[in-house]
C-alpha cells in the first residue's frame, strides 16, 4: 500500500497540519528548528507503529479544547481522529479485497485514522460499510407478511421503529440478522431470493470487517527514526534486551517474539524471506559503496549485527539499512519511513551524499525526510517538497506545498 495523503490534528505540538500529499516515492519536508517536524513525524508514526501502543500511550498528551470556526469545544479522545493517511492499495491486493466482498471492487483508497484514546478506524473511500434500511425494508416486510403466523417463529419487532437511513450494524444489524437465520429453514423457494437478498444486506458489515482485518494485515509500518537513536550505539551489541526504545531495538523484541512464538524454524523461513526481499537494499550499499551493509544475521535463535562504520554519514545509512532488515523480519511488505534530521551535523558534501541515498532508498520503500537544510530540500530528486509555514505547527502553521 502506498501512502497517497496524510494529516495530523490535536496532538502535542501539532494544532492541524492540514492535508498534504507525499510524494509517490520520495518526500522532503523542510521546517526551520523548532517548526514541529519531529511532532509532526512522532504523530505519523502512531498509525502502524512498531511498539505496543496500548502500552506507551503516545497520543494522551493531547490538548484537552479545539478550536474550530471560532469556537472552543471540549476534546473527546474517543470521537477525535489525530492522524489520518489515505492509501492506495496495490492491483495485487484488490482481486483479494473483491473475494471478501464485490462492492470493494469500486475503489483502491483506504482510509485509516488513529484517535485519541488510541483506537484505530478503517474505511473504504466512498463505499458505505454496512448497508441501510432502506436497502431492504421492501423486502423484510415481504417476508414478515410471508412468514406471519408460523409456529415457533419469532416476531421480527424492530421494523416498525427503524428509519429509512437506519444503518444495519450494531443492535440492529444483530437483530435482523437473529430473525433472518432463524427463519431460514422454513423459507419457501419462491422466497429464497427475497431471502438471500436481506441476508446480503445485513451480513455487509461483517464482511467489511473482515476486510478491514486484511488491510490491517497489509498496512506498511510507519517508522519514526532519528539520528539520536544512534548515539553510542544504545541498542549495541545486545539491542534487542533491555529497555531500549529505538525503532530498531523494538523491532528486534518483536521478531524474537515471533520467533519465541513460533518456533526457531518459522524464525529461520521469515529471515530467508527477508534477506531475497532486501537485495535491491544490499546492492544499494554495495554501488555506491558506503560500507555499511548491516548484515544482520540470526545464528542459533540470536540475531547478531557487525559493529556500525565509524563515517558518520555511513553510520548513519547503515542504522536506516538495518531497521528496514528488522522491518522486514516482523512484517510483509515494505516500511514507510519518517525520518528526521539525518542531514543534521553533517557536512556539506556528507550532507548530499545523505540526501542522495535517501532519494535512492525511496526504489525501495517509500520515504519522507525531515530537514531544516533549506537548500537541500529545494536540491533536484525528490518527488515532493513540503514545508511548514511561517507558524509553527503548534501554533497553527500547515504542511504546504513547498515554493
Amino acid at each position: 500500500m502506498r501512502l497517497i495523503q496524510a494529516r495530523v490534528r490535536c496532538v502535542a505540538g501539532v494544532r492541524d497540519s492540514g492535508w498534504f500529499v507525499p510524494g509517490r516515492k520520495t518526500t522532503v519536508l523542510y521546517g526551520e528548528p523548532g517548526s514541529g517536524k519531529t511532532a509532526l513525524l512522532r504523530a505519523l508514526q502512531t498509525l502502524n507503529p512498531p511498539y505496543a501502543i496500548e502500552r506507551l500511550m503516545p497520543l494522551a498528551d493531547h490538548p484537552e479544547t479545539w478550536q474550530q470556526q471560532g469556537h472552543s469545544r471540549r476534546v473527546i479522545p474517543g470521537k477525535k481522529t489525530a492522524v489520518c493517511m489515505v492509501f492506495s492499495a496495490k492491483a495485487e491486493q484488490i482481486p483479494l479485497l473483491v473475494k471478501i466482498d464485490p462492492a470493494l471492487f469500486e475503489t483502491d483508497r483506504i482510509e485509516v485514522g488513529r484517535r485519541l484514546d488510541h483506537s484505530r478506524w478503517t474505511t473504504f473511500v466512498e463505499i458505505a460499510a454496512s448497508a441501510r434500511w432502506a436497502d431492504i425494508r421492501k423486502e423484510m416486510t415481504r417476508l414478515q407478511e410471508k412468514m406471519q403466523g408460523r409456529i415457533g417463529l419469532p416476531e421480527f419487532r424492530l421494523a416498525g421503529g427503524l428509519r429509512e437511513n437506519d444503518r444495519l450494524k450494531g443492535e440492529i444489524g444483530s437483530q435482523c440478522l437473529k430473525w433472518l437465520q432463524a427463519i431460514a429453514p422454513l423459507v419457501p423457494s419462491e422466497l429464497a431470493a427475497t431471502h438471500a437478498v436481506c441476508l446480503t444486506a445485513v451480513e455487509r458489515r461483517e464482511r467489511f470487517y473482515k476486510a478491514e482485518q486484511q488491510v490491517a494485515e497489509w498496512l506498511p509500518l510507519t517508522l519514526h527514526l532519528c539520528p539520536e537513536d544512534l548515539i553510542a550505539d544504545r541498542f549495541l551489541p545486545d539491542f534487542a534486551n533491555g529497555d531500549a526504545s529505538a525503532v530498531a531495538a523494538q523491532l528486534a523484541r518483536n521478531f524474537l517474539q515471533i520467533a519465541g512464538s513460533l518456533g526457531q524454524d518459522v524464525a529461520a523461513a521469515r529471515f530467508a524471506l527477508m534477506r531475497e526481499d532486501n537485495r535491491p537494499l544490499a546492492k544499494l550499499f554495495s554501488d555506491k559503496g558506503l560500507g555499511g551493509d548491516p548484515d544482520l544475521q540470526w545464528l542459533d535463535g540470536e540475531l547478531q549485527i557487525g559493529q556500525s562504520p565509524r563515517n558518520e554519514c555511513a553510520r548513519r545509512c547503515w542504522y536506516i539499512g538495518l531497521v528496514c532488515q528488522l522491518a522486514g523480519l516482523v512484517r510483509d511488505g515494505r516500511p514507510l519511513l519518517l525520518l528526521d534530521g539525518f542531514d543534521a551535523g553533517l557536512q556539506s558534501e556528507e550532507k548530499a551524499e545523505m540526501m542522495g541515498f535517501l532519494q535512492r532508498l525511496g526504489e525501495w520503500c517509500q520515504v519522507l525526510s525531515a530537514t531544516s537544510d533549506r537548500l537541500l530540500a529545494k536540491q533536484e530528486g525528490w518527488h515532493a517538497c513540503l514545508s511548514i509555514g511561517v507558524k509553527t505547527l503548534e501554533q497553527g502553521g500547515r504542511v504546504n506545498v513547498m515554493t
